[in-house]
C-alpha cells in the first residue's frame, strides 16, 4: 500500500469508530466502499465518501470538529458536507426518511431514492478495520444511474470500474 492509502485508510477507521461511539449511523460509500467489499484495494481514491442521516448533522459535525477536521465549503450543502484532515478530503452526504419510508438524499437528488437495501447492515472489511458500508447493490444502482439523473454527470473511468466489481459482487449475493 502506498502512503495515500494508509491515511485514508486511518481515517476511515477513526471516523466509524468515533461515529459509532457517538451512536451516529454512518456507512461508507464510494470507491472505499467497494473496496471495502471486495476486502482488497482495487484502485486509487480520490477522497473517502460517507453517508449518515440529516438528523445526525450536529453530532457529525461535533465529532469531526473534535477530531481535528476543518470543514470546506460544499457546492451542494443540503445533501453534502466537505471535511479536510491531512490532506485527505471528506465527503458526508446527507439522507433522509420521508413519510413513506423512501430514503432520499435532500435537496438536489431528493426525486432519486435510493434501495431498499441501502442502509440495511451490511460491513465491509478491508486491512484488519471492519465498518458499515452502503450495501453492494445500493451503491451499483447509485453508480448505474447517476448519469440519467438531471443532476448527474456520465460515468468516469473509476465509475465504470467499480460499476464491474459492482455487478459480480451482487452476482454472488
Amino acid at each position: 500500500m502506498d502512503q495515500t492509502n494508509d491515511e485514508q485508510l486511518r481515517i476511515i477507521a477513526e471516523i466509524s469508530e468515533s461515529l459509532s461511539l457517538s451512536r451516529v449511523p454512518h456507512w461508507l460509500f464510494g470507491g472505499w466502499a467497494v473496496d471495502f467489499a471486495t476486502h482488497e484495494i482495487t484502485r486509487k481514491h480520490d477522497d473517502v465518501d460517507f453517508v449518515v442521516w440529516e438528523s445526525d448533522v450536529p453530532a457529525v459535525k461535533e465529532t469531526f470538529s473534535s477530531l481535528g477536521y476543518e470543514s470546506r465549503p460544499s457546492r451542494h450543502p443540503e445533501h453534502q458536507q466537505n471535511w479536510v484532515k491531512s490532506g485527505t478530503k471528506i465527503q458526508v452526504n446527507l439522507v433522509r426518511r420521508l413519510s413513506d419510508g423512501t430514503v432520499v438524499s435532500p435537496g438536489t437528488f431528493e426525486d432519486w431514492p435510493w434501495t431498499e437495501d441501502a442502509f440495511a447492515d451490511h460491513r465491509g472489511a478491508l486491512g484488519g478495520i471492519d465498518v458499515p458500508i452502503v450495501s453492494p447493490h445500493g451503491q451499483l444502482e447509485s453508480k448505474r444511474g447517476f448519469p440519467l439523473h438531471p443532476s448527474g454527470r456520465r460515468h468516469r473511468k473509476k465509475d465504470v470500474h467499480d460499476i464491474a466489481l459492482l455487478e459480480r459482487l451482487v452476482k454472488l449475493a
